[in-house]
């Protein structure tokens, strides 16, 4: 076991795995708020931002198994983490040399296979680590939540008063001290993570609950798709592409909020109810982007609204402790699968051609409307199956 006060070289193992979840998620948070704009910018239309939005989810896939693999296979995971960075700080300033549609393209799947591995692989290696030596994760894993509403801001009022194009040396910034703090984490051999059994998606076949559930979610993750890939286009063409950050700060504020008590309240309201409160929200958040035209009213609207996304996915987590413990490392990556990457990328290319033919407001209207209906079918399926009667199980 290693404790932190053995650790004499650098920072104590808990404290630089919180400052890496801290700059992790933070940057993560920077270039999902500002590179909509950016593409924004080059006056490419809504088909073609939607389209380069969807690579980040597509690849996604392909990119976590990628440096999956590699980690595990690293005589050290340490090892895979510095070559993401050096990585991702090489390819972040490629973006600035050419603005051509097909050079952008080619640079954001390069960019995004690298870009949405950096944090999983982190939490990866030490998922393990902090189990046979006694750290709390969660605890550690809560400032990716914190560096997630605070870090955009900072950058966010270079870039209004530099432009969008120092979103990327800000980015560089983030991965050269994102170095540094890897540098401090304690050595941990590769493959060291709390379950190495296969991951087995199509097991989860036989759970007709989980698996009617993620039915309704993922047309759900489909609309929310389409806010990330077309909310900061819509603020920046109201001019207040600089409120971005402050409105990320916001919305995850309130996300933390939740974390607290979310336990306590599925014990009491249960998992159905939470459900269909966080479908009501999503819908409603939609419906009144829709109609607004203030970017303040459009944050307060995020201030509450992003309370139904932060619902649905730390219920999920909750959820998937329902499953045995052999498939529940298979209920995550379905979880992934549905609500970071298969949903986002079709949310995001179907969302820029409607919004090409019917324009970005009308777009959240048909969203929400949707949703609405949605929520209805779900509420019915709810009712006829008595799914989601589950206990807790914390």
């Amino acid at each position: 076991m290693i404790s932190d006060s053995e650790n004499e070289k650098g920072l104590p193992p808990r404290v630089a795995f919180s400052v890496f979840f801290f700059l992790s998620c933070g940057s993560w948070g920077l270039i999902n708020s500002y590179l909509p704009v950016y593409y924004n910018s080059f006056g490419y239309n809504n088909t073609q931002i939607g389209f380069l939005s969807a690579m980040g989810p597509f690849v996604t896939l392909f990119g976590l198994i990628f440096w999956g693999t590699r980690a595990d296979r690293a005589r050290y995971s340490n090892n895979t983490l510095l070559l993401l960075c050096a990585l991702l700080g090489v390819l972040s300033q490629l973006y600035l040399l050419n603005d051509s549609f097909f050079y952008t393209f080619a640079i954001s799947v390069l960019f995004m296979f690298c870009f949405y591995s950096l944090t999983p692989a982190c939490e990866g290696m030490f998922l393990g680590f902090a189990q046979s030596n006694g750290i709390d994760f969660g605890k550690c894993r809560m400032w990716g939540s914190f560096g997630l509403a605070l870090l955009p801001m900072l950058p966010g009022i270079v870039i209004s008063r530099t432009g969008i194009r120092s979103l990327f040396p800000s980015y560089l910034l983030l991965i050269i001290v994102l170095v540094i703090i890897t540098l401090q984490l304690p050595k941990i051999p590769g493959g060291q993570s709390v379950s190495r059994k296969k991951t087995n998606l199509f097991a989860l076949r036989h759970d007709k609950e989980l698996v009617g559930l993620f039915c309704f979610l993922f047309p759900l993750h489909m609309t929310l798709g389409f806010y990330y890939s077309f909310f900061p286009v819509l603020m920046d063409n109201l001019g207040a592409a600089n409120l971005v950050g402050i409105n990320n700060l916001a919305q995850f504020g309130m996300e933390i909020l939740f974390m607290f008590f979310l336990v306590k309240m599925t014990k009491r309201f249960g998992f159905a109810r939470l459900f269909i409160l966080a479908f009501a929200l999503t819908a409603a958040r939609l419906l009144l982007i829709s109609c607004t035209a203030s970017p303040v009213l459009l944050i307060l609207v995020n201030l509450f609204g992003g309370v139904g996304y932060s619902l649905t996915m730390m219920l999920l987590t909750l959820f998937a402790l329902r499953t045995p413990k052999d498939l529940r490392t298979s209920a995550q990556m379905l979880t992934t699968i549905v609500a970071h990457s298969l949903s986002r990328f079709f949310g995001g290319m179907l969302g820029g051609v409607l919004s090409d033919i019917f324009g970005i407001p009308a777009v959240f209207m048909y969203a929400g409307l949707f949703n609405v209906l949605l929520l209805a079918a779900f509420v019915f399926w709810i009712y006829k199956t008595k799914s989601l009667r589950d206990p807790v199980l914390m």
